[in-house]
């Protein structure tokens, strides 16, 4: 458990709506705030890997077909830049993708403080998890 200290300041209806205040350093947020943080970040690494997996597949093309591309021929010189965009590219998603997973791990870490620290709270997020029950009534 960290140092930090969470405290609900304001509860709502919608649990996920609940407004928590960090102490330690303050700023206040919901838990929606996490979930649509951790949505995009989600959304990112998705669209991330996709975009290495393109690159990755151009730099194979350049290095198949043009394997002198050291002699920077008119037509190499085309490929040798479209092989150095793409490793670039690469290099920087990944070091991206690597941020965002840390950024998922120091949200998980502050989740599991907010639920120790609130466990009403977290009963009610719990509560909303749980699958909706039909009745005989709905069916």
């Amino acid at each position: 458990m960290s140092n930090m200290q969470y405290i609900i300041k304001e509860h709502n209806e919608d649990p996920r709506a609940t407004v928590i205040e960090k102490h330690g350093d303050v700023w206040s947020f919901t838990y929606q705030d996490i979930l649509n943080a951790r949505a995009y970040n989600d959304k990112q690494l998705k669209e991330l890997i996709g975009n290495i997996r393109v690159a990755q597949s151009k730099v194979d093309n350049c290095k198949e077909h043009h394997p002198q591309i050291v002699d920077l021929e008119p037509v190499v010189r085309t490929a040798a830049g479209i092989y150095q965009e793409n490793l670039t590219y690469i290099e920087k998603a990944n070091e991206k993708i690597a941020e965002i997973v840390e950024a998922n791990k120091s949200m998980e870490s502050k989740t599991k403080d907010i639920f120790e620290q609130n466990p009403d709270l977290k009963k009610q997020i719990d509560e909303l998890a749980k699958p909706n029950e039909i009745t005989e009534e709905q069916e």
